[in-house]
């Protein structure tokens, strides 16, 4: 063990262990007399605030009713950017809504026609396709389907624009709405893609629509309550503490009373010198652990073995070699022997 621990453990260790059974019993006079002790596993409820989102996807697809030289019959087109009036009558718009939590969905899918001159809108009719409702599963989604059939669109397009009296533009809108309710939060989310007729084509831009909306809550949660500690906690931290500064104690005076037996034994092989010169070894100092060690080897070098009192070590020297064993960590009274 370092010296300085030693040194520490000596000077502190059994005040450290008297102090630590006063505030143990100081302490534990304050849980009877307050009658209530608390346990390890205490819990407070916090709150939180977490993000939920709701999502809907909006995709178009149509079924090939007739085969062509690139399409055949059956085949299903899934968010295409052009479908034919002669195979692709039906399209088909499939409406996924996803949640977090379960949802009551209710959504509707709607033609939108609008009349505009220089982006002023002098004209708007809806036309609602179907309504639908739902149920989303929590962190699950759920699909509705509905049909329309576009050269029916295109007809009634084309009979508006006939009726306008004005000079002016049709534009034709799908627009899908969605309205979703939960236990602790409710919305709407609407998106639209324009109708493209051409003579022989048409298209829904864009042919995939997403969006979707956050909401925060606030949750309750339980969390061990990390502030508090009791008297009680601190009482018997500190004399575990304590016990092992008691422990170490013990070792350092084990240590001492070894050296003062090999003091004793070992005095006829020890002369005391007041100062050593160790100029010479400075490259060849080898530290040694007991007096015993020392003796031994000075046994068989024929070399006494040296007590330097002002240096506080004992050391042998040799032709070639200088051994030391430094017993200044110990405080030790040797002023009496050797």
């Amino acid at each position: 063990m370092n010296p300085a621990i030693y040194k520490f453990v000596d000077r502190y260790a059994l005040s450290w262990l008297a102090f630590s059974i006063i505030f143990v019993t100081v302490g534990l006079c304050f849980v009877v007399l307050g009658g209530v002790m608390y346990v390890d596993d205490e819990t407070v409820d916090v709150i939180d605030v977490e993000t939920e989102d709701v999502s809907t996807t909006v995709e178009t697809e149509s079924e090939v009713t007739n085969n062509t030289g690139v399409l055949q019959e059956g085949e299903i087109l899934r968010g295409s950017p052009l479908y034919l009036y002669s195979v692709n009558p039906e399209l088909d718009i499939n409406t996924e809504v996803e949640a977090q939590r379960e949802a009551d969905v209710e959504t509707t899918v709607l033609i939108q026609y609008r009349g505009v001159e220089e982006e002023y809108e002098f004209w708007n009719e809806q036309e609602v396709i179907e309504e639908s409702s739902m149920v989303v599963d929590a962190d699950e989604s759920a699909k509705q389907s509905t049909s329309i059939t576009v050269p029916e669109v295109y007809e009634d397009a084309m009979a508006v624009l006939e009726d306008f009296d004005e000079d002016g533009d049709l534009e034709v809108e799908l627009i899908v709405q969605t309205s979703y309710e939960t236990d602790e939060y409710s919305g709407d989310i609407e998106m639209g893609g324009d109708f493209l007729f051409r003579d022989e084509t048409y298209s829904v831009m864009p042919p995939e629509m997403r969006d979707s909306q956050s909401h925060e809550i606030e949750v309750e949660a339980e969390e061990p309550d990390e502030t508090h500690v009791t008297i009680w906690e601190y009482a018997l931290k500190l004399l575990a503490i304590s016990l092992i500064l008691l422990v170490a104690h013990r070792l350092s005076d084990h240590r001492r009373s070894e050296h003062d037996y090999e003091r004793i034994r070992y005095s006829d092989w020890v002369t005391r010198v007041e100062v050593v010169d160790v100029s010479e070894f400075e490259k060849n100092v080898i530290g040694v652990d007991s007096i015993k060690g020392l003796v031994d080897i000075g046994i068989d070098t024929q070399e006494r073995v040296l007590w330097v009192a002002e240096e506080e070590r004992y050391v042998l020297v040799t032709e070639t070699l200088f051994y030391e064993y430094d017993v200044s960590d110990l405080e030790c009274d040797e002023s009496d022997d050797n």
